[in-house]
């Protein structure tokens, strides 16, 4: 049997991790399966002969492109409050008892739908994520660790304040405060 090569290794490593850090949002999460190192260097990855692996590979997205991404994520932000009101008064209609049938004109009337408004959060949520990832450096998986009531803001000397996200770096396995 021939033995496996370090990028099938490193492959089934970062699987193993990815577990890891998509059970921490369950009830029983797993312990990290190797918390003084990593996949690349369990796969031989690391080290003198192997820096090509160390550099980044993502191409960075030019500033026209980000920028409009960004705008477009701000006009979803805009909007959150029609969206969560929206969404608000569907749940009250229901906790009042009413069927979709009588939900749907109500709706309607007032230019949505129920699938237009499952939409509209989807976008939502993703244009949140782009302005976080694009304003505070965090990396994807610790922004995947952000719960609810995860922002605090304090003040600095001057009394400005500095805006704060506690989440988890799975790099690193320990919780952190991350600030813009």
């Amino acid at each position: 049997m021939k033995p496996l090569s370090d990028g099938t290794l490193n492959n089934r490593f970062k699987a193993v991790e990815t577990i890891h850090i998509l059970s921490l949002q369950s009830d029983d999460p797993m312990r990290h399966p190797w918390p003084e190192t990593s996949a690349l260097h369990l796969a031989g990855l690391t080290g003198q002969g192997h820096l090509q692996f160390q550099e980044a590979r993502t191409e960075i997205i030019p500033d026209a492109i980000l920028g409009l991404m960004f705008q477009s994520a701000v006009e979803w932000l805009d909007r959150a409050n029609e969206i969560i009101s929206l969404r608000a008064q569907v749940e009250s209609w229901k906790a009042e008892g009413l069927r979709w049938k009588l939900i749907h004109p109500r709706l309607k009337k007032l230019g949505w739908s129920l699938d237009g408004i499952r939409k509209s959060e989807q976008y939502l949520q993703q244009a949140c994520m782009c302005i976080i990832l694009i304003t505070s450096g965090i990396r994807v998986s610790e922004l995947c660790s952000l719960e609810n009531q995860c922002a605090f803001r304090t003040l600095d000397e001057e009394g400005d304040p500095f805006h704060w996200m506690r989440g988890t770096s799975y790099k690193t396995g320990l919780e952190h405060a991350s600030g813009w």
